[in-house]
């Protein structure tokens, strides 16, 4: 049994389809396919998929991966082609290759938002404070509790571009364990609505 790769991008309209929902549309292809991959054990087997880093309800991305495992011999090339077969267009398999056990963790993700009803000057105005902050609901002991969260800590870089008919932001946050803020908080703290997100690239500690 070994653990394989595949990478993918989700884009278009399936940028609104959950993550479970994204888990549940790759399980119906596996299943639909000749691929021996490997099933849980248990009362209710199922596929055993692990996604490396969840995308948010509404963002495009980029050469994301998840890993499985095959149970016998199987060619890595025939894999994407094969999947592609059964998932919904948007979602596209772009290569398999055997996953790195040893891979270094996630430290940051690279995204690109694309703005219509905001100066260059302006976004970056609003990005040089201090203060991008949103409140996160959660629980404590069972009663519900609110943290402010300042997403100003969590921008390592970015860049503006104006190309006269929208404005482009290029940024680097953190990311992975519990430092994954997402750029639909991340627009809300701005106070502008985007026309498009993608997370472009995944960075892994060097």
């Amino acid at each position: 049994m070994v653990d394989i790769k595949v990478y993918f991008n989700k884009t278009g309209r399936v940028k609104f389809i959950a993550h479970l929902d994204t888990y549940r549309t790759f399980i119906r292809a596996f299943r639909r396919t000749d691929i021996p991959v490997w099933y849980t054990e248990g009362f209710n087997p199922q596929v055993y998929l692990n996604f490396t880093l969840p995308v948010s309800l509404g963002v495009e991305s980029y050469n994301d991966s998840f890993i499985f495992r095959l149970v016998s011999d199987y060619p890595l090339d025939k894999i994407p082609d094969e999947l592609n077969k059964y998932l919904p267009e948007g979602i596209t398999c772009l290569k398999a290759e055997l996953a790195n056990k040893k891979e270094a963790p996630i430290v940051a993700a690279e995204y690109e938002i694309i703005f219509d009803n905001i100066s260059k000057e302006d976004l970056e105005s609003i990005l040089s404070r201090d203060d991008l902050t949103y409140e996160k609901m959660g629980k404590v002991r069972g009663r519900k509790t609110t943290k402010v969260v300042n997403l100003s800590e969590n921008i390592l870089s970015y860049d503006v571009t104006d190309n006269g008919k929208t404005v482009t932001l290029n940024i680097k946050m953190t990311a992975g364990s519990n430092l994954t803020p997402s750029p639909v908080k991340l627009c809300n703290s701005l106070g502008v609505e985007p026309i498009l997100m993608k997370r472009l690239r995944i960075i892994r500690d060097s």
